[in-house]
């Protein structure tokens, strides 16, 4: 609705968010067609924790951010209801820079009293401030921090400095630790050479085949759970060919007629072995059930939200503005259902 008001206002370049869920896919295409975003979300708590976390996610992409402030009002429909467009030019035009708003935030209910409350402020501001390409930028966050904290120009620079080389530090071992990580996830997802055989799309986020395999490994041990997932998933959720056809014939496991397709046959063969070496305790077979299920759920929803988002732009890009405004709502509702 903030949307709608505000094209109605004549603000043309408004665009939702989809409730608060921005994604990083949403900051790139809009890095595309702007170097700055305002947000203008709700201002209640929830609205402001929103706020940082977009802000974040824009500040990543390059973009320039800065936040709306409606004093009078929870949010830019609401606002609009009340106020002339001339006056709702006038806010955004007065909108605060992300990391003021975030330091606004952040000391709004502690206050910071010690030098250590003072310290942790910095260094909870810096990783945002390391964001900003602009030198001259970055020197006004750090001057404006000086003012706002009463410490030297020269102990904001070194803290926000400080964090800098541990961040360095850190990304240089994750990247050695996930280039492992990687050969020997596509080392277990390949036998022969040859990638893994998925259903729809060829990439399957390596969560999703976490949680298949283990639903297998609880229906091969709970028979029983096989009716359960049915009745949640259906049959047709499944991302990887093996999986599918290991599920549809369990209990029985009985794969012969696929030993004269050799190649499928090996990688059935080999996921089943990957499966069995999974560990359950069975105590905890029915939580981790609902877990898994719960979790191939949240994917499914993502993708779905994420096609009627590629959907909506479309729509957008070839001028019917009507049917990509009923998209929106329809995934309003989507994201309200949960």
């Amino acid at each position: 609705m903030d949307t709608i008001a505000a094209c109605k206002a004549g603000f043309t370049n408004a665009v939702a968010s989809l409730g608060t869920a921005l994604t990083k896919d949403q900051a790139k295409l809009l890095k595309k067609y702007a170097d700055k975003v305002v947000i203008g979300y709700d201002s209640d708590s929830a609205g402001v924790k929103a706020t940082l976390r977009a802000g974040e996610i824009l500040l990543e992409q390059g973009l320039r951010v800065e936040v709306l402030i409606l004093e009078e009002a929870k949010d830019p429909d609401d606002f609009l209801k009340n106020h002339s467009a001339e006056e709702f030019q006038a806010k955004v035009d007065n909108a605060v820079t992300f990391i003021e708003f975030k330091y606004y935030a952040l000391v709004k209910d502690n206050p910071p009293r010690a030098i250590t409350d003072k310290a942790e402020l910095v260094r909870k501001l810096a990783p945002d401030i390391l964001k900003i390409k602009s030198a001259v930028e970055r020197e006004g966050y750090e001057r404006f921090l000086s003012l706002k904290l009463g410490l030297t120009l020269e102990a904001i620079r070194y803290e926000i400095n400080s964090l800098a080389k541990e961040t360095e530090e850190k990304s240089k071992k994750t990247e050695n630790f996930s280039l492992k990580q990687d050969i020997s996830v596509k080392n277990r997802n390949t036998i022969g050479g040859t990638k893994i055989d998925s259903i729809g799309d060829s990439f399957v986020p390596l969560g999703v085949i976490r949680a298949e395999q283990m639903l297998i490994r609880l229906v091969l041990d709970n028979p029983d759970f096989k009716i359960k997932v049915l009745e949640r998933l259906g049959d047709d959720f499944w991302r990887l060919k093996e999986h599918k056809i290991i599920f549809d014939n369990l209990p029985d496991r009985s794969f012969i007629g696929f030993i004269h397709e050799d190649l499928l046959y090996q990688r059935i063969q080999q996921r089943l072995a990957d499966i069995y070496e999974l560990e359950i305790e069975s105590t905890e077979a029915q939580a981790l059930l609902e877990d898994c299920v719960s979790s191939i759920e949240a994917n499914k929803n993502r993708e779905t939200i994420e096609e009627m988002q590629a959907r909506m732009i479309k729509l957008e890009k070839s001028g019917d503005i009507a049917g990509a405004l009923a998209v929106l709502q329809e995934i309003g509702e989507r994201l309200r259902r949960g």
